[in-house]
């Protein structure tokens, strides 16, 4: 893979920047990555090489490219870290790297930026619980004006929503910027809509959490040095365990490996579990007003659905804060049926909706027998997965044999 074409743009409406992508190995055509912010904003992107190597450097690797060569000096401390994070994945899901190596990472040269001095602190934000509570405990760790204390929060526009080619994510986007508003306002925080389609790489769901989605968030950071030295991401809220939380695309032991000289990444709160989260925005109605979990409400319905397992999982954490979600999910009352349209599949989802079964109010206990009901059908699907049964035994065995041919 080639990077080439480092550029700017910008005319009335919006202020782009880009770099061509010429694939070496894959049979794939040429591919032009943009991330895009409103010339209004007074903000200037930099078309830093650093950013657009963290968001091919995924896709490079699924495809078995032997190299990604930038066309332009970058950060000697990125070229020496990513390949770190790629083979930690690569280790964690062997399936998504089917080839026998990661791709070299090759450049024109060498630099040490440390970017201009004097500049400030930002977070992404999605409406989740998780970049909810960071901007909350932000502002409860720093007083405005503190360089520390984050002043922009970055929407982006092409992940969760609108990443998928042919599926349109406007009408919930634009919704989520709406909405967020007040808290925002009342934090005196900054939104920053930034649009882009570097997701359009690889757009596979499953590759997506797994492996990109934290190089793309690196990529948009890098984007902004000419602001920001430091730019948050919420953590996900699981509890810490041995490996710190389970495998995925960003998970804490990650994000170090995908700083430069001139940006620095952090992820602060790992500590706190999703049910802390959820308490601490129950304390806000801002908060809770701006609150956006769902990604199954993209196109005909721009607000919470109240039917998919992320809004389940959220309403269940809120009727355990002694919040009724009602308002914040369509108004719709969570009932037993929604609980046989959903499925959870991995061991800390489990934890959690144990969690909920043995903390609900008194009020919700009919809900209960749903939640054991899907407990079971989760500890079921685990057993299989794990290949403690015949079907999850054949199933190993044959996955085994696909990567060794």
């Amino acid at each position: 893979m080639r990077l080439t074409d480092f550029t700017l743009r910008q005319n009335d409406q919006e202020q782009v920047v880009s770099c061509r992508v010429e694939w070496e190995t894959a049979q794939k055509p040429d591919f032009q990555i943009e991330i895009a912010i409103p010339s209004s904003l007074d903000l200037q992107l930099d078309p830093t090489p650093e950013a657009f190597l963290l968001a091919a450097c995924a896709p490079a690797m699924a495809a078995g490219e032997e190299r990604i060569f930038v066309d332009a000096p970058i950060c000697t401390l990125i070229k020496q870290s990513l390949p770190t994070a790629i083979e930690i994945l690569r280790h964690w899901f062997p399936q998504r790297a089917p080839h026998a190596h990661a791709p070299r990472i090759e450049s024109s040269g060498i630099k040490y930026d440390a970017g201009p001095s004097n500049r400030s602190t930002a977070g992404f934000f999605s409406g989740g619980v998780d970049s909810i509570h960071l901007l909350l405990r932000n502002a409860q760790d720093y007083p405005k004006g503190h360089p520390a204390r984050i002043q922009h929060a970055i929407c982006v526009y092409g992940f969760d929503m609108g990443g998928r080619q042919g599926k349109d994510g406007q009408p919930a986007y634009q919704a989520l910027l709406s909405q967020s508003k007040g808290l925002l306002s009342a934090l005196n925080t900054a939104a920053v809509p930034v649009k882009t389609n570097l997701r359009h790489l690889d757009d596979r769901t499953g590759f997506w959490g797994e492996i990109f989605v934290g190089f793309a968030l690196s990529a948009v950071a890098h984007v902004f040095k000419p602001h920001f030295d430091i730019i948050h991401v919420a953590s996900p809220g699981e509890p810490i365990t041995a490996p710190v939380q389970t495998p995925f695309g960003t998970h804490p032991s990650l994000i170090p490996y995908t700083h430069s000289h001139a940006t620095t990444i952090v992820m602060p709160y790992v500590e706190c579990a999703r049910q802390d989260k959820l308490a601490c925005i129950a304390q806000s109605t801002l908060a809770l007003d701006a609150l956006r979990v769902c990604f199954s409400a993209d196109t005909s319905n721009t607000g919470n659905c109240g039917r998919c397992e992320k809004c389940i999982r959220t309403q269940l954490g809120l009727m355990t804060s002694g919040i009724d979600p009602a308002p914040y999910f369509s108004g719709q009352e969570l009932t037993l049926q929604a609980f046989n349209n959903i499925d959870i599949k991995f061991a800390v989802s489990i934890d959690l909706y144990e969690g909920f079964a043995t903390n609900l109010p008194p009020k919700y206990a009919h809900l209960r027998p749903g939640i054991t009901q899907l407990i079971h059908r989760a500890r079921r699907y685990r057993r299989w997965v794990e290949g403690r049964t015949l079907g999850g035994r054949v199933r190993t065995a044959l996955r085994r044999l696909r990567l060794l041919s």
